[in-house]
């Protein structure tokens, strides 16, 4: 589960990790979606949209909801009224891009994880032919799958007497790696101690993540007003850590660091000043909460790289000197696969070391135990 602002929208970062990952290990598909996305999948085109209504946890919230069970996605999509009034419906056509990674694209079932008030119906149709259909229960909370067809092109079809809150669709297969890739724009990553616990907890163990990455930061920097607020900001950030961990003590948590920002100074673009303080005070934070802290900004340069990924050719970063291009996303994403497996190798050799030291403790212990035996034997037998 790769969590993050707008630098991951559209799938960027987590689909170079992704791709490593399942070439490794296996798996296909992208994982889950929002219903509604503000930006598409690279890997999948959200074609002739209609009746569906985006609600986030994030951001700008919607007043009239006054709980927050949002899901795991911190998000959820609802069915608009039908056109006689008398239910809700949505459809959505799906088409495979020519685009991204093979693997992504090449899927072979979904999953619809959903909260019913009453029965859903839920259509797969291919060009005007049912190809599947599958009913949701009332009063149920839950992921089914959806069988679909080999076309690289279909329609998803929703009908419901009440609207259901659909928490995400994944697009996956039944074994491998899933890597999920959640964009929250404008988020600073305090919202997963907001969401309802209980739901947030049995979704996570439903879905049985075993890394959670959380790519958090960016948002805060041009607000930060000195280094007392950095810090205070980072322990707030970090806090998000001991909550996921408390429901969720099952995966290990990375976090991804701010990546370098720049802002007009007189005639010339620099760096933010406040970014070294607060990512500093944030890797302090996040390795005492028991979490990996992964810095980007060291990884990009330092100091002024937002600048030069602007120059360079080709351009690694757009000219709001916030985001990333495509190419500076996906060496960005190349380079966080690369320290998982660095992350992972490591991890094996530790666990490998600790069980050849406690190997050689039994085997100590043994020795000693014989020879303390033999002893006593032959004091047993002297004259």
């Amino acid at each position: 589960m790769h969590y993050g602002d707008s630098q991951l929208e559209g799938d960027r970062i987590t689909m170079q990790l992704r791709n490593l990952l399942q070439k490794k290990y296996g798996g296909r598909g992208f994982g889950y979606v929002a219903l509604e996305p503000l930006v598409k999948p690279a890997s999948l085109d959200f074609l002739e949209s209609q009746g569906f209504i985006r609600k986030t946890a994030f951001g700008r919230r919607d007043t009239l909801i006054k709980d927050m069970a949002y899901g795991h996605l911190a998000s959820f999509t609802m069915l608009a009224s039908n056109s006689t009034g008398t239910g809700y419906a949505g459809q959505v056509t799906f088409r495979k891009r020519n685009w991204g990674y093979a693997l992504a694209r090449d899927f072979t079932k979904v999953r619809i994880s959903l909260n019913t008030s009453a029965f859903v119906i839920a259509q797969i149709y291919v060009e005007d032919t049912v190809f599947y259909t599958r009913a949701f229960p009332e009063f149920y909370e839950g992921a089914l799958s959806l069988d679909i067809p080999d076309e690289g092109e279909f329609t998803l079809v929703l009908q419901s007497d009440e609207s259901p809150r659909i928490y995400g669709i994944s697009f996956e297969s039944p074994t491998g790696v899933h890597v999920d890739n959640v964009a929250m724009r404008g988020a600073s990553g305090m919202v997963f101690n907001k969401l309802d616990a209980d739901q947030f907890k049995s979704h996570l163990e439903r879905e049985f993540y075993s890394l959670i990455i959380l790519q958090y930061g960016g948002n805060a920097i041009p607000y930060l007003r000195d280094e007392a607020h950095a810090k205070r900001f980072a322990r707030s950030a970090a806090r998000q850590i001991n909550h996921i961990k408390s429901l969720y003590p099952n995966a290990a948590i990375i976090y991804v660091g701010p990546s370098d920002m720049a802002r007009k100074n007189g005639l010339k673009m620099e760096s933010y000043p406040l970014i070294q303080p607060f990512k500093q005070a944030l890797r302090t934070e996040v390795l005492a909460r028991g979490a990996v802290y992964w810095d980007l900004y060291d990884v990009m340069g330092g100091e002024g790289s937002m600048v030069r990924w602007v120059e360079r050719e080709p351009a690694f970063a757009v000219k709001d000197y916030i985001h990333f291009t495509p190419k500076g996303a996906q060496w960005v994403g190349n380079r966080l696969g690369e320290m998982v497996e660095l992350a992972q190798e490591n991890y094996r050799g530790e666990k490998r070391r600790l069980a050849d030291e406690a190997q050689r403790r039994k085997d100590s212990i043994r020795t000693y135990n014989a020879s303390s035996v033999d002893t006593t034997a032959k004091d047993s037998t002297a004259p």
